[in-house]
């Protein structure tokens, strides 16, 4: 191990695409910021949520063997947190994320700029002096790093002494403490952080939610339509009930359950299942109220449910219904598309688009078979005349009669 006060002395080298362990606590245990005091903050706390979960999502995917989908998820994680701070430009959470991910993309100065931010902000906050004092390290400046290590000690110092249960606390004086040379004292602090909050939950979470989708449509896909995977959907949520992606990922999955329906009497229980879709996101929008995703899951399942409802609507299905809830899909695509970043727009965009040529389509298709219908209708009625005037006829061949009986069975029935 290198001389204390150099850098690599924390317990292990960073790993690219993963997040320190001393910032994915942070987020768990910090309680909540105060009520946000205006929409842009509302909206800024929502897109700091995602990058939290698209930084988490890299590093699950990473440790599962796809840098690419890793690195596709921190980028995202990038966007989100940019829109954040240009929403809420003194949002301290947002650039202490921020470093994170630029961290993570290597891009060390940029990193440390975004900590600076964070201290600016929030002068207490040591997890970010714990990784500028790193980077300083790294860049050649060892006392710089070690003053910043030694006031994320203090920091955390302090914060044991009010409350001796705060685990962020202790895993920030561990890495401090590690970083300055006493690797003991570092790995006992590190030790009592994640017996209090245990650092993996986060991580075990989404691991948990993404392997719950896999499982959902494999089961859906063959038939099975309440196996276990809802119940593993409900142990995520649970160990991690902030995160909106592990909700999102549950919608999806109700969604595509709806939709796969092939049973005898289908088309009535997938409005049943979209019922329950719709409601999940409702419950989903008001927890995440600035989340574009959630928004974007709700119009897709009102346009299921529309579907369901009024699939062949000549044949006499539920047309008020239908334009309900094709009208509701448009209003929800038009909301996710103005909370979702630039880089979702056009995806967004692209459905709303084709939901309201389907809308268009349907209903000209509807009034086009009314007016079919009504037509086929006067026909058959002028025709049955014709025929029961033939019955009437006393003179009318026996032959042409059992014709003509034929006939007037098939036009009443029609009617």
């Amino acid at each position: 191990m290198p001389p204390p006060g150099k850098w690599q002395t924390r317990p292990r080298k960073p790993r690219k695409l993963t997040a320190p362990a001393h910032h994915r606590q942070t987020r768990a245990i910090r309680p909540p910021p105060p009520q946000a005091a205006s929409p842009a903050q509302a909206e800024a706390k929502a897109a700091v949520d995602r990058a939290d979960a698209y930084l988490t999502e890299g590093a699950v995917k990473t440790r599962q063997g796809d840098p690419e989908g890793g690195a596709a998820a921190v980028d995202r994680a990038l966007a989100a947190v940019d829109q954040a701070i240009k929403l809420d430009p003194n949002n301290a959470e947002a650039y202490h994320l921020r470093g994170f991910v630029k961290y993570n993309k290597a891009d060390l100065t940029g990193a440390k700029a975004d900590w600076s931010r964070a201290i600016e902000l929030d002068p207490d906050n040591a997890g970010a002096y714990n990784m500028r004092g790193e980077i300083k390290h790294r860049q050649g400046d060892p006392e710089g790093g070690d003053a910043d290590y030694a006031r994320a000690l203090a920091i955390s110092d302090q914060a044991i002494k009010l409350d001796p249960n705060n685990a962020e606390a202790y895993l920030n004086r561990g890495a401090a403490k590690w970083n300055l040379g006493d690797p003991e004292g570092g790995q006992a602090d590190i030790a009592r952080g994640r017996e209090l909050a245990p650092l993996d939950d986060r991580i075990a979470a989404y691991d948990i939610a993404a392997e719950a989708e896999r499982m959902a449509i494999n089961e859906i896909n063959g038939g099975v339509f309440n196996g276990p995977s809802w119940a593993d959907f409900d142990r995520a949520i649970e160990l991690d009930p902030d995160n909106v992606e592990i909700h999102l990922k549950r919608g999806f999955a109700m969604f595509y359950r709806a939709g796969n329906r092939t049973e005898p009497g289908a088309n009535s229980q997938r409005v049943a299942d979209y019922d329950e879709v719709v409601a999940y996101y409702d419950r989903v929008i008001e927890s995440f109220p600035a989340e574009n995703g959630a928004y974007g899951g709700r119009a897709a399942a009102h346009k299921g449910r529309a579907g369901a409802r009024f699939f062949y609507p000549y044949e006499g299905g539920d047309k008020r219904g239908y334009k309900r809830d094709m009208e509701q899909a448009i209003a929800d695509f038009d909301r996710a598309i103005e909370l979702a970043p630039d880089s979702s727009r056009e995806h967004l965009m692209t459905r709303r688009k084709e939901t309201i040529a389907d809308y268009k389509e349907t209903l000209a298709d509807a009034e086009s078979q009314a007016a079919y219908r009504a037509k086929r209708k006067r026909q058959n009625r002028e025709t049955l005349k014709t025929v029961m005037d033939g019955l009437n006829n006393p003179e009318t061949p026996p032959e042409l009669r059992k014709h003509l009986e034929t006939a007037r069975e098939i036009l009443e029935a029609s009617e």
